[in-house]
């Protein structure tokens, strides 16, 4: 018996061990008096475990192979291969090295937690002889017995349940784009988080955990990914012991995989995770349980935490759907040094808005003074502030763009605009009429050029 086995393990298949067990024979006699008594030649001794019911419960050596041999066909049994002498008050040992022991009977291996137990029974058989005794009716006990020094166990096969450490590091979201910052409702064809899981136990694991964000200090409690213990759906995410498992987290279903990974689909959870782009995404209340199937542990390790750590990245490929909105600011300022000497009530600013980005964009402005602040009791009309997609557009660095005249009104209501120093710009893109396919990348821009004021009496001024 062995009462420090670590508790990581539920019950045993097998074990590998590394003991040398001596058995042991000696004599006692009931009736004449005998000083030795000889085993014969094709004595033969069988070691079962108590109770077993399959063949080859212990896998074994013999430690004296010139003596002892074991029988063709009966892996447990030991035969003689000489004879053998036992004297009065003395024991034959015969060393046995044991290297596996496998095929439990119930209530042996791991029969609770921290605690293994082996018990076997000896049958010997053969033909044992008294010299010097005469012949009649002898009565001689054979005792057997097992000397059994500590047992270390090398390496076991069963049901494992360790102790599992999950580390998460969370994700925070950087490097946007300027004109995703704003005001966005970004429908994403198919946005995906790949998750990189480390686990440093032996056991197969089954994993659940909450994925969470936060935007603009406030927190989404978000999403479950994974399944619970004894499920198998195409939502498990199951971690192979001892190993990396790589896994897709995406809206629709992925294409091209890296070989080995799996993709779980997450549907509109990811949508509402991406489309106002979080600051911050975390993994929460993660739960590890290792799956209960034979798994093989190299012990030495006991009590030891075993740890689980998570490598994940968003990738969310500017690929849009129907319900994309993006509203984006900019200021095209500093026109205060060429209208300073001009009296302007009413103006008509005239741009070109070459675009090279697959999305339709409506502006609108603001007027601004020339402290940057919005004009007051100034409104700007639009005349014409539709911007056409760039729907040529090929490769990241672009194709054929295309050109859209814009015309603004700029309207004082009292008094003229003699502090008048630019525009606060909002574009505004959607999806209407576009092809979906397409892809933004960094070649893609959208520039205005040519900006131009037109006010009363035909003045024209140059603002770019």
């Amino acid at each position: 018996s062995k009462d420090d086995v670590t508790t990581d393990i539920v019950s045993l298949t097998s074990a590998n061990v590394d003991f040398t067990a001596n058995l042991t024979l000696s004599f006692s006699q009931t009736s004449q008096n005998v000083d030795v008594i000889t085993l014969k030649k094709g004595f033969n001794i069988e070691m079962t475990l108590e109770g077993q019911s399959q063949p080859n419960g212990l896998v074994f050596e013999l430690g004296d192979p010139e003596n002892y041999g074991i029988k063709a066909g009966e892996a447990q049994t030991i035969e003689f291969k000489n004879d053998q002498e036992i004297r009065k008050g003395e024991t034959l040992r015969i060393p046995v090295h044991f290297k596996r022991i496998q095929n439990f009977p119930e209530g042996q291996g791991i029969y609770q937690p921290g605690h293994f137990k082996l018990q076997t029974n000896v049958i010997a058989n053969g033909t044992a002889t008294t010299p010097g005794v005469p012949a009649g009716n002898i009565q001689v006990n054979l005792i057997t017995d097992t000397e059994v020094p500590d047992i270390t166990l090398q390496s076991v096969t069963g049901i494992v349940d360790p102790k599992i450490d999950i580390n998460v590091d969370p994700i925070t979201v950087e490097g946007i784009p300027d004109f995703l910052k704003d005001d966005v409702n970004l429908d994403l064809e198919n946005p995906y988080i790949k998750l990189k899981l480390e686990n440093g136990s032996p056991a197969d694991v089954n994993l659940k955990a909450r994925m969470t964000w936060t935007k603009d200090g406030v927190f989404n409690e978000g999403f479950q990914i994974g399944t619970n213990i004894n499920e198998n759906t195409d939502q498990t995410i199951t971690l192979s012991g001892n190993a990396t498992s790589e896994y897709y987290l995406s809206r629709i279903a992925m294409n091209n995989l890296p070989a080995g990974a799996k993709n779980i689909v997450l549907g509109d959870n990811l949508y509402n995770l991406i489309r106002n782009i979080p600051d911050e995404i975390k993994l929460t209340d993660v739960e590890a349980k290792a799956l209960q199937h034979d798994t093989e542990v190299i012990l030495g390790n006991d009590g030891a935490n075993y740890e689980v750590n998570t490598i994940y990245e968003l990738n969310a490929p500017l690929q849009f759907g129907n319900e994309l909105n993006i509203v984006y600011k900019d200021t095209i300022n500093d026109w205060g040094g060429d209208l300073e000497d001009i009296t302007i009530k009413k103006a008509i600013v005239e741009m070109d808005a070459l675009n090279g980005i697959p999305l339709n964009f409506e502006l609108n402005a603001q007027a601004i003074d020339r402290n940057g602040n919005v004009y007051p009791n100034v409104t700007v009309n639009p005349v014409k502030n539709t911007i056409a997609p760039g729907l040529k557009l090929t490769g990241e660095n672009g194709g054929t763009a295309t050109e859209s005249p814009i015309q603004l009104e700029i309207v004082c209501e009292s008094g003229d605009m003699k502090d008048l120093d630019g525009l606060i710009v909002n574009f505004t893109a959607n999806m209407e009429g576009v092809n979906q396919n397409a892809t933004l990348n960094k070649g893609m821009t959208l520039k205005l050029s040519n900006i131009r004021i037109r006010i009363k009496d035909g003045v024209t001024v140059d603002l770019n």
